[in-house]
């Protein structure tokens, strides 16, 4: 039952995840695609603007939820440091480590099982300790809580104080939750979550709407609402 709720975890935080190198992937490829237009100037730029916002604050706002460190040391949550918190405890390593010897049928990959598992909980342990060790992505999970609260929870007269986030931390921060996920779950059952077959996928497909989607929109001319019909 409790490797039970790690794989039900794990699947929900490659789920999100995916969701954001989605909306990375279009960003990205929109800003890219921008930037060929040069100095254009269209009625479009307004709602262009409106869609980069509210795609730059579900992202923040997603990578919120995945980096969730809820209080308590239980919770139905399901996010990066719960997972990790699971994962360091001797009994979950001991269980997982004894489950990988039986991923394959064929008994004489055991060993080699247990010593890749044993592996991969290091190494998502390490990138999980360089996050809460480091200053900068401290801060942007710190700074997305406090933005998630203001932006989904309450609406205040005096919402908290939030400094700005720069756009390029929150890709780090999406970046180290997807090398984590990767090696923890391939700790809990041996797979690969492929986000980067995902992410080559999604540019791929963002570049297609976004590159002919712009161009049509610089190349629009708008009716002159004061002209005599």
């Amino acid at each position: 039952m409790a490797q039970d709720s790690l794989v039900a975890m794990a699947r929900l935080l490659r789920r999100e995840i995916k969701k954001g190198i989605e909306v990375q992937a279009s960003l990205e490829a929109a800003n890219k695609a921008v930037g060929t237009l040069g100095k254009v100037r269209t009625e479009g730029s307004t709602t262009f603007n409106v869609i980069r916002q509210s795609s730059l604050i579900f992202l923040a706002l997603t990578v919120a939820k995945i980096m969730e460190r809820p209080s308590g040391a239980k919770s139905d949550v399901a996010s990066i440091p719960v997972l990790m918190r699971r994962l360091k405890e001797e009994g979950t390593q001991a269980r997982l480590i004894g489950a990988a010897r039986r991923w394959l049928p064929d008994q004489q990959f055991a060993d080699h099982q247990e010593k890749s598992c044993r592996q991969a909980l290091d190494l998502a342990i390490e990138s999980y300790d360089r996050l809460e060790a480091g200053q900068t992505l401290g801060e942007v999970r710190a700074t997305l809580q406090q933005l998630r609260n203001r932006e989904i929870a309450h609406l205040l007269l005096k919402p908290p104080r939030a400094g700005g986030v720069r756009i390029a931390d929150v890709f780090d921060l999406l970046a180290l939750a997807r090398e984590i996920v990767t090696h923890a779950n391939f700790a809990i059952d041996g797979g690969d979550p492929d986000f980067e077959i995902h992410a080559q996928e999604h540019k791929r497909v963002a570049e297609a709407f976004w590159v002919p989607a712009l161009a049509a929109v610089a190349a629009y001319e708008a009716p002159d609402p004061h002209a005599m019909r």
